[in-house]
């Protein structure tokens, strides 16, 4: 089990990430920038590597918890 404080900092970066994908998925495109590749692999990293957090993120926004980044682009 993480730490609390880690959990939370991960959670709200996952929210965060969350946000920019969605408000940007309109410029995702054969050649994405990177600043939003970026952002797909941070938020598959901390889904990988960070499953406590990441399970507590999908259940706080009604996510399924085997979504991914790209899952937000669609």
């Amino acid at each position: 089990m993480i730490e609390q404080s880690t959990m939370d900092k991960h959670v709200k970066r996952l929210g965060d990430l969350t946000k920019s994908l969605s408000q940007y998925k309109h410029r995702w495109n054969e050649n994405p920038s990177n600043r939003m590749m970026s952002w797909v692999d941070e938020y598959n990293s901390i889904k990988d590597d960070h499953p406590e957090a990441f399970a507590a993120h999908s259940k706080k926004h009604g996510f399924d918890r085997s979504h991914n980044a790209y899952d937000h682009l669609a």
